[in-house]
């Protein structure tokens, strides 16, 4: 399923750029996420590249990488990586110069993407309810992106970009429980994740 998530996206990239005149841009930026009641204070790095589709809708696709450590029942020093592709359309509302302040031009978009999460701890089995959790495993999963920015044009073909996003991700995951009750139960339990956080980028954007 991943692999044909990802041919579908380019794909449709790749088919705009052919069909349209479009102006390209490309670019990095680096990523902070805001701790919830799961995750803590994550990072990453990714790459975009981007076009316009009409004078104030442009489409965005990105890849990159994202860092954290979460708790979660009992569950602890868990780090997870996640790569992750996602493709938005943002819409420029005063891509025509109203309202503009000195080269500042606010966007905002909404996106959807792939997540592959990879999971490891320090610890071979952990604590929880009167039991112990091993073997854990997270599916990938689809993510939902908004997002709200501002575009800083200090070159003609130089960018800056302020983005705040909300990724929405609540992947499934399986572990198995084994009590120490004298009533011995090796079950293999399957629940979903809360992974969803708010994350800060500063990009950094050259137009073709």
């Amino acid at each position: 399923m991943r692999t044909h998530f990802f041919k579908l996206l380019i794909l449709v990239f790749m088919f705009s750029l052919n069909s349209l005149s479009a102006q390209v841009s490309f670019g990095a930026n680096l990523l902070l996420g805001i701790p919830n009641k799961i995750t803590q204070t994550g990072y990453g790095l990714e790459g975009f590249l981007e076009f316009n589709l009409a004078e104030e809708i442009s489409a965005r696709m990105t890849g990159g990488i994202h860092y954290t450590n979460f708790e979660k029942e009992g569950i602890y020093d868990n780090r997870l990586s996640q790569n992750k592709i996602y493709g938005l359309i943002i819409y420029h509302p005063y891509k025509n110069g109203i309202d503009k302040i000195d080269g500042m031009e606010p966007y905002f978009g909404l996106g959807l993407g792939y997540v592959s999460s990879s999971y490891s701890s320090i610890h071979n089995a952990q604590t929880i309810n009167g039991g112990y959790m091993y073997n854990i495993n997270i599916d990938d999963a689809l993510e939902y992106v908004s997002v709200i920015g501002i575009d800083i044009r200090p070159l003609a073909k130089f960018h800056v970009k302020a983005e705040m996003n909300y990724i929405y991700l609540r992947p499934n995951y399986t572990y198995i429980f084994e009590s120490v009750s004298p009533t011995f139960r090796n079950d293999l339990v399957h629940d979903k994740i809360d992974l969803s956080y708010i994350a800060g980028k500063l990009m950094f954007v050259i137009e073709l």
